[in-house]
């Protein structure tokens, strides 16, 4: 069994190697969400200003006639805002998802540097199961965690490895938390053990970025996420074949 030191070190070297198709999901995820934030912010909220402005020096009326009008119409604007706001920010909840369903398959891609067009293809063919799995976990870990907490932290712990299994494995949804509680029992408290030292250093280095805006979220993207799978993937690898090997023992 490979020591934390040992699988951190493993996957700091297969980060190095993949770096490239990493940095490409990095640039084209980034682009994509900028660009849809600059919509937001070069289209909608200057057209609601140029409106009230319009309205101001065409209204004819008091002046308490115009507050009012001047409300109404923005109350029906911004219903209307907060409509398209909320696609976007979907829109971009999704090319977040993509992204990391995306980083998924590099880690579990043989290649170093597969092709941009491969990786998508890919992602897409696992985009929808991703999604799924990402509900159905978020729901279940929720009802547990309000359980007292503990069943929540248990079975965190027994799920790591669900989308390691979707992909790589091409399991349904439940399928895969089963086979991931499969292959974690029996060394729940190594797995928990690791993942509790890698939740340190995320936080740690998260924690110190923060204090720099705009280097510290593009370091928490462009390394933290898709090193953390990497990592994960690669604890994944080795619970597998520790299994594999006690059975046919």
């Amino acid at each position: 069994m490979k020591t934390f030191g040992g699988l951190f070190k493993e996957s700091l070297k297969e980060y190095g190697d993949k770096f490239i198709p990493i940095l490409k999901i990095f640039v084209v995820s980034y682009l994509f969400i900028a660009f849809l934030g600059a919509i937001m912010l070069l289209l909608f909220i200057p057209i609601f200003w140029l409106g009230e402005i319009v309205n101001l020096f065409t209204f004819r009326g008091n002046f308490s006639d115009l507050i009012k009008n001047s409300l109404g119409q923005g109350e029906g604007f911004f219903s209307i805002y907060g409509l398209l706001f909320l696609i976007i920010f979907l829109v971009i909840l999704l090319v977040i998802v993509f992204a990391q369903a995306s980083y998924f398959y590099i880690a579990l891609s043989k290649k170093k540097n597969p092709l941009l067009r491969e990786i998508f293809n890919n992602a897409k063919k696992y985009f929808w199961k991703y999604i799924a799995l990402s509900i159905v976990l978020s729901f279940f870990l929720f009802f547990l965690y309000l359980a007292l907490i503990i069943p929540g932290i248990i079975f965190s712990v027994y799920w790591i490895f669900a989308f390691y299994i979707l992909i790589s494995e091409n399991k349904g949804i439940m399928d895969s938390l089963r086979r991931s509680k499969e292959i974690v029992k029996g060394r729940w408290w190594k797995v928990f053990g690791f993942l509790a030292l890698m939740v340190l250093i995320i936080f740690g280095t998260s924690f110190i970025l923060a204090f720099i805006p705009f280097i510290g979220q593009i370091f928490s993207s462009l390394v933290i996420t898709p090193f953390a799978i990497l990592f994960f993937k690669n604890f994944y690898i080795e619970m597998k074949n520790l299994k594999i090997s006690k059975r046919k023992k």
